[in-house]
C-alpha cells in the first residue's frame, strides 16, 4: 500500500480535488489505497537517464502519491487548480521532500517541451470532458521527453459506481464525464500503450470499477505501433 503521513500532517484540503479522509476509512480506504498503488507500480518501469528524473503529477491533490513517487525520482512536481499548494508543499518540506507544485491545467499545462520523465493522472482525466482528451495527450505528449512513460488512472463510469458514489455523498455524474475507455483510446492516437489493468480484471464495463494504462511516448523508431501490443493484465 502507498505510504502516507500521518493524517494531522495534512493541510485541510478540498474534497472535490482529494478525498483524503476516504484514505483512512475502513474498507472503501483500501480501495483508495490501491488506485494509488497500482499507478505507482506501473510507473516504477520509468528508466533513469542522464541528469536528474523529473515526475510531474497531474492534479496531486494532497499529495497522497508523495511518499511513493520520492524514493524513485530525484524532483517532484505537481500541476492542480486548487489555491493551497503552498500549505502542500510546506507540509512535504517539513518532512524532508521538496515539491516543486504549480497552479495550473494540464490543457495549458506552464512547463518546457521534453522537461519530464514521466507523468501520472490519477483520478484526473475523467474530470474532462471527451473532446478535451485529445488536447490532454498532446500536451502531455510534448512535455514528456522520448520514451517518456505516461500512467493513467480512471473511475469506472457506469451505474454501479454511480450508486456507490452516491453513498458516499456525491453525485458523479456531475464530475466525471469521460470513460475510461475515452482517455485510453485518445492517448493510443499519440502514445504506445503498454499495459492495460482493470478493477476487476475481466467482465464488462458496467462492472468496471477502475482502470490503469502505462503509455510510452512514440520515437521515430516505434511510431505507429499505437495500442497492439497493450496486454491487459491483473
Amino acid at each position: 500500500m502507498p505510504r502516507l503521513l500521518n493524517r494531522s500532517k495534512y493541510p485541510r484540503c478540498d474534497s472535490s480535488e482529494d478525498p483524503l479522509p476516504l484514505y483512512f476509512w475502513p474498507i472503501i480506504g483500501r480501495f483508495y489505497h490501491h488506485r494509488v498503488d497500482r499507478a505507482l507500480n506501473l510507473l516504477l518501469g520509468a528508466e533513469k537517464h542522464e541528469g536528474p528524473s523529473r515526475v510531474l503529477e497531474v492534479g496531486y491533490g494532497c499529495g497522497t502519491s508523495f511518499l511513493g513517487l520520492i524514493d524513485h525520482f530525484d524532483e517532484i512536481h505537481g500541476l492542480d487548480t486548487h489555491d493551497y499548494g503552498s500549505a502542500i508543499k510546506y507540509t512535504f518540506a517539513r518532512e524532508g521532500i521538496k515539491a516543486h507544485l504549480t497552479q495550473g491545467t494540464i490543457l495549458d499545462p506552464p512547463y518546457a517541451p521534453g522537461y519530464f520523465d514521466a507523468i501520472l493522472a490519477i483520478s484526473i482525466l475523467e474530470h474532462l470532458g471527451p473532446s478535451d482528451q485529445a488536447r490532454v495527450m498532446f500536451q502531455v505528449n510534448r512535455l514528456l521527453r522520448p520514451g517518456g512513460i505516461f500512467v493513467v488512472g480512471t473511475p469506472g463510469v457506469n451505474r454501479l459506481m454511480s450508486v456507490g458514489f452516491w453513498m458516499l455523498g456525491y453525485d458523479i455524474s456531475k464530475h466525471h464525464l469521460s470513460r475510461p475507455s475515452q482517455v485510453r483510446e485518445a492517448a493510443a492516437n499519440v502514445f504506445t500503450i503498454e499495459r492495460i489493468m482493470r478493477l476487476p480484471a475481466f467482465g464488462p464495463d458496467f462492472f468496471l470499477l477502475y482502470e490503469w494504462f502505462k503509455a510510452r511516448k512514440i520515437t521515430v523508431a516505434n511510431a505507429g505501433i499505437g495500442e497492439t501490443n497493450a496486454a491487459r493484465n491483473p
